[in-house]
């Protein structure tokens, strides 16, 4: 690929189904963007009115069926929808922090080594201490650069990555094969591994930054480690190349307990509470072959996943 990163096309994907308020601010937030970015919304049939917002603030949406939506193989579809060559990955609750979000997020791809850059997540205003945490943990204020073999190391650290602001370049997606065509939640893991095996560095960029974040019940906290030991265990062959959570899940105990100590620590007990089902929730997830879906669709936040069967699973 040639060319510096203000020279190629630059297009930003965002899968979307009922994003309510958040479209309204997403759209302000890119048109403050320079240069104002190419968007385009994957809608999974929104019945609330979000669509109109879009196309309002310049948007192009492309339709598809709710049945359809999936975490990877959306992505793909996307990428079949615009020729650029840079592609921006965002999710419909992640709003860009300042003018200049997108293109700090694309600048490292300048280097032509690097196949992947993610942003900083900040929370919410009203998020919580045990919310706040989680992006602080993350989502650190030093960038960083990952190659292999040096970010083995890091073990399943090495791996991560999030489209809910990420940039990608399409010759590392097209050499790795793309996006899993079959996927729970994790799919910005499995490129990420992927692209580092291939020879790609990955680059955090701390300086390019959204607002996003989550404040999950219980429950919710359950079913999202529920599903990404699904992916753990699906892509197993893939992630065995990298060391096992274990040791990350323990730095990010020990992590939240100095933080809530610090500044909320009458929530001591919840933490413990959702690390307890954090584990539960990941390691049936790595066992979900032996479940009945009756209950693999009670345990995740995609019940529709379990419907389709992995072989017959396509986009338009």
């Amino acid at each position: 690929m040639s060319g510096s990163v203000q020279e190629q096309k630059i297009a930003v994907i965002l899968p979307v189904r009922n994003a309510g308020e958040f479209a309204r601010r997403q759209v302000e937030a890119f048109r403050r963007q320079i240069p104002i970015p190419r968007v385009f919304v994957i809608d999974s049939e929104s019945t609330d009115g979000s669509m109109d917002v879009y196309k309002a603030g310049g948007c192009q949406v492309i339709p598809i069926l709710h049945k359809d939506f999936d975490h990877g193989a959306t992505r793909n579809f996307a990428m079949t929808q615009c020729d650029a060559s840079i592609l921006v990955f965002m999710t419909h609750d992640s709003i860009l922090h300042r003018p200049d979000s997108i293109a700090q997020l694309c600048a490292p791809l300048a280097d032509q080594t690097v196949g992947i850059v993610y942003g900083r997540q900040l929370p919410r205003p009203q998020a919580k201490a045990i919310e706040r945490h989680a992006r602080h943990f993350n989502y650190p204020a030093v960038s960083s650069v990952r190659t292999w073999p040096s970010a083995k190391s890091l073990g399943i650290r090495a791996v991560f990555n999030s489209n809910t602001f990420s940039a990608c370049r399409r010759e590392t997606l097209e050499q790795i094969g793309g996006w899993p065509n079959r996927c729970l939640i994790g799919e910005d893991q499995v490129v990420a591994a992927r692209a580092l095996l291939a020879g790609w560095s990955i680059v955090y960029a701390s300086n390019a930054t959204v607002t996003h974040s989550h404040g999950y019940s219980l429950v919710q906290e359950f079913q999202r480690y529920f599903e990404m030991g699904v992916c753990h265990g699906q892509y197993g062959d893939l992630f065995s190349a990298f060391m096992s959570a274990g040791s990350e899940g323990r730095r990010y105990v020990l992590s939240e307990l100095r933080y809530l100590l610090r500044s909320a620590p009458y929530r001591i007990p919840e933490a413990g509470v959702r690390t307890i089902l954090k584990l539960i929730g990941y390691h049936l997830g790595l066992h979900e072959r032996s479940l009945p879906v009756s209950i693999k669709r009670k345990f995740t936040m995609y019940p529709l996943y379990f419907d389709k069967t992995r072989v017959d699973f396509k986009m338009p």
